[in-house]
């Protein structure tokens, strides 16, 4: 895996979705708080709520960033949460919404898991991206869908 500065490529067709990862909404319910998730910003109070050192998050549901219909998107939901289980990783149901709330995803944030792991799954469940940070740090984009450019913004690897 080759880890690629943005500053290193053009801009592609690999910004505008990145653009979306970085405006989106991630959500998760742990007891009765909801926590938001922002890529580039700290989690403080979910990591209260949870005692895990890193956390990634990655969902099962448009694999290749294409529409794909509710049924299908719940059976790969599925087919990921007994991927988890089996690999035997702490998982809590998140979701993720674009800045309008229009779009929807369910996903799960994972507890204890280094990037490598994270990254893996992503391509495993055909994912353009997930996220992934250390307790205290800055949530990161890890792009997956290396499109041949890139463009620069804060808090977005670009995974080969």
């Amino acid at each position: 895996m080759t880890n690629h500065t943005p500053a290193e490529h053009e801009v592609g067709d690999g910004a505008t979705l990145a653009r979306a990862f970085a405006d989106a909404h991630f959500h998760i319910d742990i007891g009765t708080e909801r926590h938001e998730v922002r890529i580039g910003q700290p989690c403080p109070a979910l990591e209260q709520a949870l005692a895990a050192a890193s956390f990634g998050y990655v969902t099962a549901w448009n694999p290749d960033a294409e529409p794909r219909e509710i049924p299908g998107n719940m059976q790969a939901d599925d087919h990921l949460a007994g991927r988890l289980t089996a690999l035997g990783i702490e998982h809590v149901r998140m979701w993720s919404a674009d800045a309008e709330g229009a779009h929807r995803e369910a996903g799960w944030l994972l507890q204890e898991v280094d990037a490598d792991r994270v990254d893996a799954l992503g391509r495993e469940f055909q994912q353009a991206g997930v996220l992934h940070w250390t307790r205290g740090e800055p949530v990161r984009l890890r792009m997956l869908r290396w499109r041949g450019a890139c463009v620069r913004l804060p808090f977005v690897d670009w995974i080969e």
